[in-house]
């Protein structure tokens, strides 16, 4: 007999020792929940003696939001009489939070409850690992979308810039076909008049006219590069003087007399019937609005009309070019003032430069205005400058 009782005595030794070896609580409590054992590691994580536990509701330790869920627990395990898992956390003597997974078994004699068996995990590191996990995906996701971004943003810059080479190119090539053409005239005629001792007075004035218009034309070419230049790099200034606007425009007018008859085209005007008169660069105003005249004569249709109308208000005009042309794609609109950008408009009118409308642009905002427009293809286009009457000053660069 002492011999049985000192086996069943190392066999609970034992057992004791592997229970308190465990990394996991462990604790027992009788069917009423309350606790009758505990292992070392759960003593440890209460950080209460063990004789403060012992006795005492197993729920107390834990929080008080899980009480109803743990509550829900025991009675599905007291009628099932199976395992329950769960997650909590239960708070220490010093008030520090534990967060366990709970599992609760039932402690069965003769398929009798005598109690319950709870082990709890510890997952707060875990749990702690996961919350930085998780905040470091939604940085990486984050980062990520900024890198997406940078490279979107990347993408565009390099498409803008292969667009403005390729426009480059085309102004270029443009631009040397637009100086060999009238170079081209010049050479011929002058070579003919020079070597052709055959060739008749006539013949001779008529060639000269050509060498003229196309010496004019050409260095109309290059006085336009050169003042987008200028503008460009804001050295020119403007001459600032007060002249009647509404004369300045028939004056244009009249310059185009030419290829408004060519053109059988129709141009009517709307003035105040006072003068109206503003401070400004004659020369470079008169430069736009001669832009604006062109293009309404150029890419109009034969016997087609002009209309411009000038408006006076109290501190700035307004002046309309309004034609009833082959008009400007909506698509091409919002680019028609940037340096280098040809509206393809058909297949027989020739292509420019794409610096006209640049040209009158820069100077309107020289001079502290605005100009739009609106267009529908095939119905015409109407264009709008604003300006102010007075600029008050003698010269102003475009960089002031």
């Amino acid at each position: 007999m002492p011999q049985r009782n000192n086996k069943n005595a190392k066999i609970n030794d034992n057992l004791n020792l592997l229970v308190n070896s465990s990394d996991n609580l462990l604790f027992v409590t009788d069917v009423n929940g309350i606790i009758e054992n505990i292992n070392d590691t759960g003593v440890q994580l209460l950080q209460f003696e063990k004789e403060e536990i012992i006795g005492r509701h197993f729920t107390d330790f834990f929080s008080k939001s899980s009480k109803n869920l743990i509550a829900e627990k025991i009675s599905s395990l007291i009628k099932s009489n199976s395992e329950i898992l769960f997650t909590s956390s239960i708070y220490s003597k010093f008030g520090n939070e534990i967060k366990l997974d709970v599992l609760l078994k039932p402690c069965l004699v003769k398929e009798k409850l005598v109690g319950i068996m709870c082990r709890g995990s510890n997952i707060t590191e875990k749990t702690e690992l996961s919350v930085q996990i998780e905040k470091l995906k939604q940085t990486i996701i984050e980062q990520n979308r900024i890198i997406e971004l940078e490279k979107s943003r990347g993408s565009e810059k390099k498409s803008v810039l292969d667009e403005l080479n390729k426009l480059k190119n085309e102004f270029i090539s443009n631009i040397s076909h637009e100086l060999r053409t009238p170079l081209a005239s010049i050479i011929g005629f002058s070579e003919t008049m020079l070597y052709d001792s055959d060739i008749t007075n006539e013949m001779r004035l008529e060639f000269s006219k050509i060498i003229l218009n196309e010496g004019k034309r050409l260095a109309k070419l290059v006085n336009d590069i050169l003042d987008v230049s200028k503008l460009e790099v804001g050295t020119l200034e403007l001459a600032i003087s007060e002249f009647d606007i509404a004369a300045l425009i028939n004056e244009i007018i009249e310059s185009h007399k030419e290829s408004i008859q060519k053109k059988g085209i129709i141009i009517n005007t709307e003035f105040p019937d006072a003068d109206v008169l503003v401070n400004a660069d004659k020369e470079r105003i008169s430069q736009a609005i001669g832009g604006l005249i062109t293009n309404a004569i150029k890419f109009n249709n034969q016997s087609g009309r002009i209309k411009i109308i000038l408006n006076d208000y109290m501190k700035e005009i307004e002046i309309n070019v309004i034609d009833t042309g082959i008009g400007i794609h909506e698509n091409d609109i919002p680019f028609i003032f940037n340096k280098f950008y040809r509206v393809d408009r058909n297949n027989t009118e020739p292509k420019g430069t794409g610096l006209g409308l640049v040209l009158v642009k820069q100077i309107i905002d020289l001079h502290r205005g605005i100009i739009s427009v609106q267009s529908e293809m095939n119905k015409g286009a109407a264009f709008t400058i604003k300006l102010p009457k007075n600029i008050n000053i003698t010269s102003r660069s475009i960089h002031e």
